[in-house]
């Protein structure tokens, strides 16, 4: 920096304007608040993983000790359950064909739940479609649907008593057709 002359047609406008630079510095540091301090970090999960550290290995050393004094089983050892386990079960077999017989009604009641909610979802396509053909009475209180499938010997079986059932309706009904 060139000081300043007092002759120099700068000399007193820079003095002014260093000034007032100076003093906008000094009066910008004045004004600026102090940075907060960085948080500390506290030390309460500290403290409580210490404390479930202990509580974790108090627990580990009291389940050690019952194992020791052989008030607990070794989990390695299960021929002992597995022989009470088989006893039990040959000694009441009834309890196996519970079992399997409520696993099928479960099985069965959740077959039903899902056709049921199949068949609500396309009712129309299954009661109400115009191409499908009409055994008897179009306007009768029953309706009938007949899912067939020419492989299969169940449906092949079926056919005689569905027949059987179409002539009596046929037969009842005051329906010409």
């Amino acid at each position: 920096m060139t000081p300043d002359l007092p002759n120099s047609p700068t000399s007193g406008a820079s003095r002014i304007h260093s000034d007032a630079a100076q003093a906008a510095i000094g009066a910008a540091d004045v004004e600026r608040s102090p940075q907060p301090a960085k948080p500390t970090r506290s030390l309460k999960p500290w403290v409580f993983g210490s404390f479930a550290l202990a509580g974790v290995s108090a627990v580990l050393s009291v389940l050690a000790l019952l194992f020791a004094a052989g008030v607990l089983a070794p989990l390695g050892d299960t021929t002992d359950i597995e022989r009470q386990v088989r006893s039990y079960l040959l000694a009441n077999p009834e309890v196996i064909v519970e079992s399997v017989n409520s696993m099928d009604a479960r099985q069965q009641a959740a077959e039903e739940n899902e056709l049921t909610a199949v068949l609500a979802q396309r009712h129309d396509e299954v009661f109400n479609d115009p191409g499908s053909p009409v055994g008897a009475n179009p306007r009768g209180e029953a309706i009938l649907v007949e899912f067939f499938d020419y492989n299969c010997p169940y449906c092949r079986s079926a056919t005689p008593i569905l027949d059987k059932l179409q002539s009596q309706v046929r037969s009842d009904s005051t329906w010409s057709g």
